[in-house]
């Protein structure tokens, strides 16, 4: 959920268990979800009756993880988020190709090198990348930093592309990138909002690692 749909969900792990309880936009209702997500396979629970009053749960719905195989679970998430994508597409924020906002790749390649990333997860964490000038990122979330990943990143054009060694399943991602003051936004390739996050200069870049080159 996280890797889909980290803009348009939240998630609580302290009330999770053999089922993800997931509360997504305002105006999502759960049950039509639901109802579309079956069309396509993919089996889930609008939360409404588990609560005393329907003003927050009507957005709300649980998916049960412990009954289907693991390999089958990120399948039945991206089907989920194509469907909530398609439920929520028209309120979505998304980039317009015919009025370019996004910054051009030499820009933005002066600007994101040496900075860091603050920006948090769809289950409330905190996470921050340092994008350093040799193309090496080094990922830290949690608030004790207990989650940590090394990883690449260069330009394409005007995307600027990233890939984990482990994060996002180590896959590479191209997004471009909107900046405005200190706030930053990322799109996908079809222009619509990945995530956002607050971008600042990175102070200490002589105390990083050692090289690691990902990028191909």
């Amino acid at each position: 959920m996280n890797y889909h749909l980290p803009q348009l969900v939240a998630i609580d792990p302290r009330a999770n268990g053999s089922a993800i309880w997931v509360e997504g936009p305002p105006d999502l209702s759960a049950r039509q979800l639901a109802n579309e997500a079956a069309k396509r396979g993919v089996l889930i629970e609008p939360a409404d009756r588990f609560y005393s009053t329907s003003t927050r749960a009507e957005n709300c719905f649980r998916m049960g993880v412990t009954g289907i195989p693991h390999a089958r679970i990120r399948e039945g998430v991206t089907v989920l988020a194509e469907v909530v994508q398609s439920l929520t597409q028209p309120r979505l924020d998304r980039l317009d190709p015919a009025r370019p906002t996004w910054l051009p790749g030499g820009d933005l390649e002066a600007l994101i090198s040496g900075a860091k990333l603050l920006c948090r997860t769809a289950y409330g964490d905190p996470y921050e990348v340092d994008v350093l000038p040799d193309g090496r990122l080094i990922g830290k979330a949690g608030y004790a930093h207990e989650d940590c990943d090394v990883g690449a990143w260069w330009m394409e054009g005007d995307y600027w592309c990233r890939r984990w060694t482990e994060w996002s399943y180590g896959e590479t991602a191209r997004f471009l990138t909107v900046v405005e003051g200190d706030q930053i936004r990322w799109y996908r390739n079809d222009h619509l909002l990945f995530n956002r996050g607050i971008i600042k200069p990175l102070a200490g870049l002589s105390d990083a690692t050692e090289p690691l080159n990902l990028a191909p």
